[in-house]
């Protein structure tokens, strides 16, 4: 019996000398595996936080470069990334998370809170932080870019236009929104309303509503755009890139000083679209009432206006400085101060238009512009019908200029200027079709003038070139 007791215990004892030390050794390879474990996820998180804080610092210093900036300040602008370029970029963001094993919701996190974040102020800083953002983010998240976004009464329309990736269309019903503060717009987005009647933004914003500040374009249509307020404001500024307007009316841009526009002057509000920068505008089928400078004040770029009107602006309907050009067609200019002005080196085409009943001239020409005036009725416009100063230099051909109580074509310019009158019929202008005055030169022909008291009159020591016109000579040139 001993034995066979001595036999089991030595057994159990084999047992116990097998199994321990297996189980010892299986524990140990399962702290090491957990200690690997939780180094490699610390490495992870280590090499997260690290992709998104390299990223947020290069969006925060890329922003700091408009930091104070506004969108009217005298200041050049720097310029913004282009958008497919950001997205690409971003994607390759996304796909170094996707590498490092990443949760997107930490990036997304970290992007939004810089967002957020008070670091370079001004409204042109707001707008790139939010822009820069947003399309970070839409990339990160799940490409969305051509996004169509329905607004409602009750949402903020500068907020949804801040965070639309580009590419995006904002859809505006009937009714009403507002704009509390100037919104720069810095990526590709479309604004789709139901109608200039039918769909109204207003903005309460000294300097400008909207601007167009990166090398992008805005896309616009049935909307009316409104200032209301005081100070110094134009509703829409042009700082850089393209806009193509359909069916839009901006009005009610206010100025302080309503001194005549000029290539200095033209950031200081009272307009209701400025092209100061930008580089084309394409409008049609729109309009630009009731501004306090003018309804489109042109300072560079090319902009092609058709089939638009511009009504009861207190300076200009149209207002041409600096080196800017373009085309003016098919239009209709009432009620200004003066239907269209071309000043400094202006040299747009303005035909076929009906330009009547502005208050001080139908056209006017100045500085050292040389514009192409064609085919234009000009009828009933204060005092002169196309008045031409300075050294312009203008081709004035082919109108029908009517019913002005002084004359239908004023020429007062220096001698080394050369304004060349062609084929314009000049009827019912009070004491003249033509007038020469001054020590001004250039040619006319092919003018024809009636129902005024004299036809083409000769002033001062003027010295034209005069081909044959039907028109009488009055020479009032002192000999």
């Amino acid at each position: 019996m001993l034995s066979r007791r001595w036999a089991k215990y030595v057994t159990a004892l084999l047992l116990f000398a097998m199994v321990v030390p297996g189980a010892l050794l299986v524990i140990n390879t399962l702290d090491r595996d957990q200690d690997e474990r939780a180094r490699s996820e610390d490495a992870r998180r280590s090499t997260c936080r690290s992709l998104v804080v390299r990223l947020v610092t290069a969006l925060d210093a890329f922003t700091q470069q408009f930091d104070g900036l506004t969108a009217t300040s005298d200041a050049t602008i720097p310029p913004m990334p282009s958008m497919p370029q950001l997205r690409t970029e971003a994607a390759g963001f996304d796909q170094q998370l996707a590498r490092s094993d990443c949760r997107e919701a930490a990036a997304r996190t970290a992007i939004d809170e810089w967002r957020q974040a008070k670091g370079a102020t001004g409204p042109l800083a707001d707008a790139v932080r939010a822009a820069l953002a947003a399309n970070v983010l839409d990339v990160v998240t799940g490409p969305d870019a051509g996004a169509r976004y329905e607004l409602t009464p009750d949402e903020d329309l500068a907020t949804v236009l801040s965070r639309m990736p580009t590419g995006s269309t904002v859809v505006l019903p009937e009714g009403r929104f507002a704009l509390d503060g100037t919104v720069a717009l810095v990526q590709d987005i479309t604004i789709q309303g139901a109608g200039r009647g039918r769909t109204l933004v207003t903005s309460r914003a000294q300097g400008a509503g909207l601007v167009l500040a990166s090398q992008v374009t805005l896309r616009m249509s049935g909307v009316r755009v409104e200032h209301r307020g005081g100070g110094s404001a134009s509703v829409l500024l042009l700082r850089a890139g393209t806009a193509t307007l359909r069916d839009v009316q901006v009005a009610g841009a206010t100025r302080d000083d309503r001194a005549e526009p000029g290539a200095e002057a033209v950031l200081s509000g009272g307009s209701g679209i400025v092209l100061a920068g930008g580089e084309r505008l394409s409008m049609r089928g729109s309009s630009a009432t009731r501004n306090a400078v003018g309804g489109l004040l042109v300072a560079s770029g090319r902009p092609e206006v058709r089939g638009s009107s511009f009504r009861g602006n207190d300076v200009c309907g149209v207002c041409y400085v600096g080196k800017s050009s373009g085309r003016l067609r098919d239009s209709v200019l009432v009620g200004n101060g003066a239907g269209v002005t071309v000043g400094d080196r202006g040299a747009p085409v303005v035909d076929d238009n009906r330009i009547e009943a502005n208050k001080q001239a139908g056209l006017v020409v100045q500085g050292a512009s040389r514009p192409r005036l064609a085919r234009n009725t000009v009828r009933g416009n204060g005092g002169i019908g196309v008045a031409v100063y300075g050294a312009a230099s203008p081709q004035v051909t082919a109108n029908t200029v009517t019913g002005h109580e002084q004359a239908g074509i004023l020429v007062d310019v220096a001698a080394r200027a050369t304004p060349d009158l062609r084929g314009n019929d000049l009827r019912g202008n009070g004491s003249a079709g033509v007038v020469f005055t001054g020590r001004s030169g250039g040619t006319a022909s092919g003018n024809t003038c009636s129902g005024a008291r004299f036809g083409l009159v000769l002033d001062g020591s003027a010295a034209p070139v005069l081909g044959r016109n039907d028109c009488a000579l009055q020479d009032q040139r002192s000999r």
